[in-house]
């Protein structure tokens, strides 16, 4: 397993980014503690991305490319630092 805090949203973006593009599963967006974490779904396939929010919303999207995974990323980190 792959899991990563977020320091910052550009670092977090990147991260998304890469691990995106080389990991055959989905990626997890965990938005329910003190900071944000980022990890390699298993158990969503390649192109998906979770985001569980604070407020207890799953926000899941599918057939993603990287670019729509960072925006996604960027966007709702940006909704939590607000």
């Amino acid at each position: 397993m792959i899991s990563v805090k977020a320091v910052s949203v550009p670092s977090l973006t990147a991260v998304a980014s890469l691990l995106f593009r080389m990991a055959e599963k989905g990626l997890k967006l965990d938005l329910t503690g003190g900071d944000a974490v980022l990890r390699i779904a298993d158990d969503l396939p390649t192109g998906s991305v979770l985001i569980l929010r604070q407020d207890g919303r799953q926000d899941r999207r599918d057939s993603m490319t990287a670019q729509q995974t960072g925006y996604l990323m960027r966007t709702a980190l940006a909704a939590v630092e607000t």
